[in-house]
């Protein structure tokens, strides 16, 4: 399964913040960093996040050449897959097929407003959804934007 939406960024950041005053405790980074990927195991929790583009790219690629999943950048608290689909109303119509047992999700997490910046993770995405069945990978692409 292939995903592309187009959302808002204040949806982004109202569910995004609402999980963060959820799950995290004491003090925490509120930061929107974007753009992002997780990677979510086949249960739905991340296993791998990457805020820097070049990096994700890089780690897209590895995917894409069948790689297995490196283990570093292991997230310490991220959304589980369906805390992250749920942010976004546009995924709502997703929800059911998102969750089946793939070997891996890629949610990736970019803003159309910052496109240059963007590129180098949105070119691996774009390669890495072409591919996407072959390889027993679920992508779900969120483009967000200001308005």
């Amino acid at each position: 399964m292939v995903v592309t939406v187009d959302a808002p960024k204040l949806e982004f950041m109202d569910g995004y913040l609402d999980w963060t005053h959820r799950h995290q405790k004491g003090s925490f980074d509120i930061s929107l960093p974007t753009p992002y990927i997780d990677l979510y195991d086949s249960s739905g929790r991340s296993i791998y996040y990457q805020d820097n583009p070049e990096r994700a790219s890089i780690f897209l690629r590895a995917l894409l050449n069948r790689a297995e999943s490196p283990a570093d950048a292991r997230p310490a608290r991220r959304p589980s897959l369906p805390e992250a689909v749920s942010m976004f109303s546009e995924l709502r119509q997703y929800e059911r097929q998102a969750f089946g047992k793939p070997r891996y999700t890629v949610f990736a997490l970019s803003n159309v407003d910052k496109a240059g910046v963007c590129k180098a993770q949105d070119d691996a995405v774009a390669e890495l959804k072409k591919h996407a069945s072959d390889l027993n990978i679920r992508v779900i692409e969120v483009r967000i934007h200001k308005s």
